[in-house]
């Protein structure tokens, strides 16, 4: 997997993992549920949780690459 490959998918999963976790806080901080305090959503929306994000993305991407490949779909006609 070359550098830009890696930085690529790297960016792909940081997208699906903050969108899910931010789904997941934002339910637990809900009003009805309440496991989190309501300030737990600023944890999102902080640059440096997303830093922290796509450098594990990038450290974990080649491993994950390699059970759940991207493909599009022009590059397999």
């Amino acid at each position: 997997m070359s550098i830009f490959a890696r930085l690529r998918y790297a960016l792909y999963l940081t997208v699906v993992l903050w969108a899910a976790f931010g789904l997941a806080v934002m339910l637990a901080s809900a009003d009805s549920i309440a496991l989190l305090p309501s300030s737990a959503g600023d944890l999102i929306s902080n640059p440096i949780y997303l830093l922290a994000l796509y450098v594990v993305s990038f450290v974990v991407g080649p491993w994950l690459a390699q059970r759940v490949p991207i493909k599009r779909r022009w590059q397999e006609w």
